[in-house]
């Protein structure tokens, strides 16, 4: 993309600010075209560029430098960096939005994602995906258009990474002391509670961390066995139907073999790079934090997909995070706030850097083969393409952190065995049906 395009409607602005230069330039004393020697002229008092700034507010810090780029290279736009906490980003979009204060541009992250959709209170970018000459829309990985981002055939926002995966890390030295083939993409859970007794090592070591997981590998469990966390008119929670609690009994049979919660904190900082763990959730791609978990890549260790509920599952669904970027439809400055959105989104610059972070979501096998030097680092970072068609982004309901909370609590018990899966499940649907009449 050329980093000096301009929409029609910059033009014509920029038009505007020419004509207007003469006199503004007469009244600070310049003289007039007419005046002095035979070569003035207007073009000889070409006047400043008008600057439009953008806010863009965002949760990932380092994603600055995307803006330092941008603002360097263009003659028209500053983007204002606005870093906004995790936890309070959504809540504080909405106010703003309501208050008619929103910036210009914002992230929001992928279980708020649907609620604020629902609510068109972002723009809808299909025509400047259609008219942008630049965009190839299957570039995307995590497709532009597809459920998650768009809403009665409209899109609503760009993923701001190709979607989040968790997979399964493990030792490749433990395996091999044991006597036992490596997990690979075939594998289902029972796979897992086969070998996990034969890699405990009692309290010095363990086959696998807690049954407390993230809240996606709750999801890709479920709905990979045909389950669902509410029913499709959000009116009724479906924890306690069979397809979920079947699912949900495979992860709390873990605590048959795995570490106690909290018991990780005896092993040191990263029990991991030391191989006190064979196996561990992780997520793919994320390369920082694999060099920390592994003593920066020395241990033998590598990591394959999240073990399915069973092979082939009853859904070929993983869960993830896809974390969206939006225009706020009230925006004063929707041009410039496309330039910059389109620019961070596909620019081959804003992709190098971005990378060398997680992964992003347009044109990404062809970015790492082109930006990452280091040839295990470039495997790792494409380990999760295979399955990224198959992912869908992670949602528990309108009220997703109440939800979240009410089903972690009795999963929580269950995993403690003061009760049954079941009675967990029961227990936790009663509490979100509660939550979803109030939603």
């Amino acid at each position: 993309m050329s980093n000096k395009r301009f929409s029609r409607r910059q033009l014509l602005r920029g038009a505007a600010v020419v004509g207007a230069a003469v006199p503004f330039l007469q009244a600070c004393g310049a003289p007039s075209p007419d005046e002095g020697s035979a070569d003035s002229g207007a073009e000889d008092a070409a006047p400043s560029m008008e600057i439009t700034t953008v806010r863009y507010a965002q949760v990932i810090g380092p994603l600055d430098k995307q803006v330092d780029m941008f603002n360097e290279q263009s003659d028209s736009i500053q983007v204002e960096f606005e870093l906004v906490p995790w936890g309070e980003h959504a809540d504080k979009l909405l106010i703003d939005v309501a208050a008619g204060t929103a910036p210009d541009l914002w992230f929001i992250g992928g279980p708020w994602w649907i609620q604020i959709k629902r609510k068109k209170v972002a723009l809808s970018i299909s025509e400047f995906l259609a008219n942008d000459p630049d965009v190839v829309m299957d570039d995307f990985e995590f497709p532009a258009d597809s459920d998650w981002g768009t809403l009665d055939g409209d899109i609503y926002g760009l993923p701001t990474n190709s979607v989040i995966l968790r997979g399964l890390a493990y030792s490749e030295d433990r395996f091999e002391e044991a006597g036992l083939d490596l997990p690979n993409e075939d594998w289902t859970l029972s796979d897992v509670a086969r070998v996990a007794p034969q890699l405990n090592r009692e309290d010095e070591s363990f086959a696998i961390t807690s049954p407390l997981l993230a809240a996606d590998l709750y999801l890709t469990t479920i709905w990979q066995n045909g389950g669902q966390i509410i029913n499709e008119d959000e009116s009724k929670c479906l924890l306690d139907q069979p397809e979920a609690v079947e699912a949900i009994e495979q992860l709390v049979a873990w605590r048959e073999f795995a570490m106690k919660p909290g018991a990780d904190q005896a092993l040191g900082e990263f029990p991991t790079a030391g191989g006190k763990i064979a196996m561990w959730p992780m997520v793919l791609a994320d390369w920082d934090t694999w060099l920390k978990r592994t003593a920066n890549d020395t241990t033998n260790q590598w990591m394959t997909f999240w073990p399915s509920t069973s092979n082939p599952p009853a859904v070929d669904v993983y869960a993830g995070s896809v974390h969206m970027e939006a225009i706020w439809s009230q925006s004063e400055k929707i041009d410039a706030a496309w330039e910059f959105f389109i620019w961070r989104a596909i620019n081959q610059d804003s992709l190098d850097y971005q990378i060398t972070l997680f992964p992003i979501n347009y044109r990404m096998e062809e970015t790492v083969n082109s930006a990452i030097t280091n040839e295990r680092q470039a495997d790792f970072l494409t380990l999760h393409l295979p399955i990224t068609g198959k992912s869908t982004g992670e949602y528990w309901g309108p009220s997703t952190t109440e939800i979240l909370n009410a089903f972690r609590s009795e999963y929580e018990l269950a995993i403690l065995g003061e009760k049954t899966t079941k009675e967990a499940m029961e227990s936790a649907t009663k509490a979100i049906d509660v939550i979803l009449e109030d939603a």
